[in-house]
């Protein structure tokens, strides 16, 4: 991976309070996101081994069983937990970097960045 790769895994994951020794090893991890205060949603991004969930900080209790040091989250987990609770994947997407100019192989990769609908009720 080059140095610019890892400056901006670096600075994902830092954006988030996350230590970016985490992404080198298997695990899931659940990270209170004061930005998505109120929305009661869970994002959920695949990055190196690792899956982080950014959420609602209101909502972390509801999403804590997903959390894991052993497991990495897979896609199939993910919207099974979500039909679980009827909640709705509002979209997916793949992020990759390639070298200089757009050219050569891809030099990171996030698998996957899905955002689930509302979780449980808007008001207490």
């Amino acid at each position: 991976m080059t140095a610019a790769a890892e400056r901006f895994i670096e600075g994902v994951a830092r954006s988030m309070g996350v230590d970016v020794a985490l992404l080198d090893r298997s695990g899931t991890t659940v990270v209170a996101d004061v930005d998505r205060a109120g929305s009661r949603r869970v994002a959920c991004y695949q990055i190196g081994r690792h899956t982080l969930l950014p959420c609602d900080p209101a909502i972390v209790g509801e999403i804590g069983s997903l959390e894991s040091n052993e497991m990495s989250l897979t896609d199939v987990d993910f919207r099974s937990w979500a039909a679980s609770l009827e909640a709705s994947v509002l979209g997916q997407t793949v992020m990759k970097g390639t070298g200089p100019g757009g050219s050569g192989s891809s030099i990171l990769s996030f698998r996957r960045i899905c955002l689930i609908g509302r979780i449980g009720p808007t008001s207490p």
